[in-house]
């Protein structure tokens, strides 16, 4: 009886397992594996579950479908990052293509995150193309233990990530600590 009680367990672990995995990245996949986000809510669900340590969101590849504007995000949501800084376990390695299209009024405000930006790391490998970002991007008030990236696309960008044809036109504002400020990448380390 115990034997029948073990093996049906682990058969719902197993399940359980795969239906994780299944619903692990955020927006509509497409036939062709990319996930596709035509929305504030999907943009902040992005984030978020990153910054929850989600496992398989990060290291998906990601495709806008329109314009979007952050400031029609659903009520209790908020932006932050795309990616944090805390350990590569929570930085965004994925591909993410803007596909020409602008996220606009976009309103990050960091309170200890020392890499701010829409995309606050981008790991090794990532990639973000064809992406226009307007708003405002705020660092902590607060002095960064570490040297702390800000800037419009991304805060830190490790040196084999990619940025290509990004606009990045936020205002940028730095908190207290020693901040490299840039408008589509605030820190490069390699």
């Amino acid at each position: 009886m115990q034997m029948k009680q073990m093996k049906l367990a682990l058969l719902l672990c197993a399940l359980v397992c795969l239906l994780t995995l299944a619903v692990g990245a955020v927006g509509t996949k497409a036939d062709d594996d990319w996930y596709e986000l035509s929305s504030a809510d999907d943009i902040a669900d992005l984030a978020a579950a990153i910054a929850g340590g989600q496992t398989g969101v990060r290291n998906q590849k990601y495709r806008l479908t329109c314009d979007i504007d952050m400031s029609k995000l659903s009520d209790g949501k908020v932006q932050q990052p795309i990616g944090l800084r805390k350990s590569k376990a929570y930085w965004f390695i994925g591909e993410f293509d803007g596909c020409g299209y602008t996220v606009s009024n976009v309103d990050i405000t960091s309170t200890s995150e020392t890499a701010v930006a829409f995309f606050g790391v981008l790991g090794e490998n990532a990639v973000v193309r064809n992406l226009t970002v307007k708003g405002k991007i705020h660092g902590p008030t607060v002095a960064a233990d570490k040297d702390a990236g800000l800037g419009g696309i991304v805060g830190i960008l490790v040196e084999s990530a990619t940025v290509e044809n990004c606009t990045s036109a936020c205002d940028l504002t730095a908190g207290g600590g020693k901040y490299y400020i840039g408008g589509i990448v605030g820190k490069c380390e390699g």
